[in-house]
């Protein structure tokens, strides 16, 4: 008699809107660092795949960054590094993650979309 193996059970739903996107995200930054193997793990990662997917056929666009999206913002917005330090850190971590020597945290991820009112995404 052989053993049968049970995978963990994972509930993801079809991305077909803006919104179910926005949620979806959401959930990433929520299961963020989850380890593979996991139920939170597997979401993660069909989530991920559902959003790349879905981003590519309805907002396709040239490729960028998190860094180059917040560059973008802050132009946008004409807010200096001193101005973001209130949203993520110092000025010094502003300064090293726009030099590409540290990356976003799921924090500023969130704190970031909060600011510029954009999904969580645009930063990832």
């Amino acid at each position: 008699m052989t053993a049968t193996v049970t995978a963990p059970r994972v509930t993801v739903r079809a991305i077909y809107t803006d919104e179910d996107l926005i949620r979806a995200q959401q959930r990433i930054l929520a299961l963020w660092g989850s380890k593979a193997g996991t139920k939170a793990g597997d979401e993660l990662h069909i989530l991920a795949d559902l959003v790349e997917a879905y981003e590519h056929r309805h907002h396709s666009a040239p490729e960028t960054t998190g860094v180059e999206a917040l560059r973008s913002l802050m132009d946008g917005n004409d807010l200096t590094q001193t101005d973001l330090a209130k949203v993520i850190g110092s000025q010094g971590v502003v300064s090293d993650i726009l030099r590409g020597h540290r990356q976003l945290n799921v924090r500023q991820i969130q704190a970031l979309a909060k600011r510029f009112k954009v999904p969580p995404g645009t930063f990832l």
